[in-house]
């Protein structure tokens, strides 16, 4: 009976040390979950790293969402702000070199396409002068010129970064042209001119389609003829012609037509008004 009862407090005092163990580890481990951030129903199996890569996730997510939501601040990595204003610095940088890249291109094709008259001067007659007008309005002046002891006039433009020629030997007394509309007139004169004679000028669109010679029918045309009585006297008075697209037409049509181009009759300059010599153009093509 004694040894009975000594052997069932030994087994009483084996249970209780057993249940003391197990109330210490479930402890520890209650504060190592606790410890890593574990919610509800997570927990560490033995023999499991405790820092695994789903735990150092959970616990990534958590602290952004905290920073979010305190102040909508993004975690910054280190050296990650540096990157990013180096990133900007690089793209001033670089827009910053292809606006001088275009400047140093348009300047170049200004500087080509002036130089490229060079050869029409050098090649041109003896006794021939230049001029640079504004004819069809672009950035690029037009090149006029004129052999003013055969009346032939020439205006040439860039096509293409290559010469070309817009007016072909035209022959006339004098050649006008309207800035920034592509018009230019010509003008002739028979039986001495003025009111006792004969005069007319003829309007043209030019373009760099075509070359324009004497040969091409102008837009408009006029041409006035003094009248003589049977003895050949001069009367006083004189009778205007007017033409479009060689077709006669009437005063009134005639001047709304030249409305509808955008020019007068005398808002015209003439195309060798500053005329220079071929070696003052050289100079100034340089």
């Amino acid at each position: 009976m004694r040894k009975n009862c000594i052997r069932t407090g030994i087994l009483s005092l084996a249970l209780i040390l057993l249940s003391a163990c197990a109330t210490l580890k479930s402890d520890e481990m209650t504060e190592r979950e606790s410890e890593l951030g574990l919610s509800e129903g997570q927990t560490i199996s033995e023999g499991s790293d405790p820092i695994s890569e789903d735990i150092i996730s959970n616990m990534g997510r958590e602290t952004m969402s905290e920073s979010d939501g305190e102040g909508n601040a993004e975690e910054t990595l280190p050296g990650q702000e540096i990157e990013s204003q180096e990133t900007v610095s690089d793209k001033e940088s670089q827009l910053e070199g292809e606006l001088a890249a275009s400047e140093e291109g348009n300047v170049s094709q200004t500087e080509v396409s002036l130089a490229a008259y060079r050869k029409v001067v050098e090649e041109s007659n003896t006794g021939m002068v230049f001029s640079l007008i504004n004819l069809d309005g672009d950035e690029i002046p037009e090149l006029a010129a004129g052999d003013r002891g055969n009346d032939k006039y020439f205006i040439y433009t860039i096509k293409d970064s290559t010469v070309f020629c817009l007016v072909d030997s035209m022959v006339t007394a004098e050649l006008t042209y309207f800035e920034n509309s592509g018009i230019i007139a010509a003008f002739a004169s028979w039986n001495g001119g003025g009111d006792e004679g004969g005069y007319g000028r003829q309007y043209y669109q030019t373009s760099v389609d075509k070359t324009l010679t004497d040969g091409d029918i102008p837009i408009l045309r006029y041409s006035y003829n003094a009248v003589y009585n049977e003895e050949g006297v001069y009367t006083g008075k004189g009778v205007t012609e007017y033409f479009f697209m060689g077709q006669e037409t009437d005063e009134t049509m005639y001047k709304k037509t030249l409305e509808t181009l955008g020019i007068t009759e005398d808002g015209g300059r003439l195309c060798l008004e500053n005329a220079a010599s071929a070696e003052e153009m050289l100079d100034i093509l340089r």
